[in-house]
């Protein structure tokens, strides 16, 4: 067991998967998303929707005017790629809600982050994130320590430097929380990449017997 450990930490460093991977304010353009987000219940009655007879038949009276065989597009395939494609979507958006930072979700860029923080911040607050980020970070960063080499420094020499010092912090913080959980970043972006492929194939054979009704 600990060579198969050793093996796979090597490779997960060799892959550099946690940089290779979108980090979080990439994935949250899908993840914010309000259409996406409604792709959140299908797990729950998108079957009950799609394998509706009545959905069905609204499905068959749309095509048959177009002139398109109901069995060619309502077929049994068709109604699962687009299940589990949808249920893919929402899985990975509900993964998004669930464990995506707050800051993230919150704040649309760095820059937005930094400047509706920066104002609030006292030695007080500083010396808490460093704590903070110490806590929840094992690297340890030169950004933290010129951080609490500053806090070290006597009062009368501290009132011009908090603001640069703030931004730094603020910043690294925000590139923790934005590059964290790579194994649950990797998750949702799969399940969006394979949820898309799904609703993509029957979208093509729909695309291509329209294309044939009129040619």
């Amino acid at each position: 067991m600990d060579a198969v450990k050793t093996f796979l930490i090597e490779l997960y460093k060799g892959l550099n998967l946690k940089y290779q991977t979108p980090n979080w304010p990439s994935i949250r353009m899908l993840g914010q998303s309000n259409a996406v987000k409604l792709t959140m219940i299908i797990p729950f009655v998108g079957y009950l929707i799609l394998f509706n007879g009545h959905v069905v038949s609204l499905i068959n009276s749309v095509f048959e005017m177009a002139s398109i065989s109901d069995e060619e597009v309502t077929s049994g395939s068709n109604l699962y790629f687009i299940y589990f494609g949808l249920t893919a979507l929402g899985i990975a958006t509900l993964m998004f809600q669930l464990f995506c930072p707050p800051l993230i979700k919150e704040y649309t860029s760095v820059r937005a982050y930094v400047e509706s923080n920066l104002d609030f911040m006292t030695e007080h607050r500083l010396k808490s994130l460093c704590n903070h980020i110490d806590n929840t970070n094992n690297e340890k960063h030169f950004v933290i320590e010129n951080a609490r080499k500053f806090l070290d420094k006597e009062l009368a020499t501290k009132r011009e430097g908090l603001r640069d010092v703030s931004i730094d912090v603020l910043q690294h913080f925000w590139n923790l929380s934005s590059w964290s959980k790579v194994g649950t970043r990797l998750s949702i972006v799969l399940l969006y990449v394979g949820g898309f492929i799904l609703l993509t194939i029957p979208s093509i054979k729909m695309f291509t017997k329209v294309l044939s009704a009129f040619f």
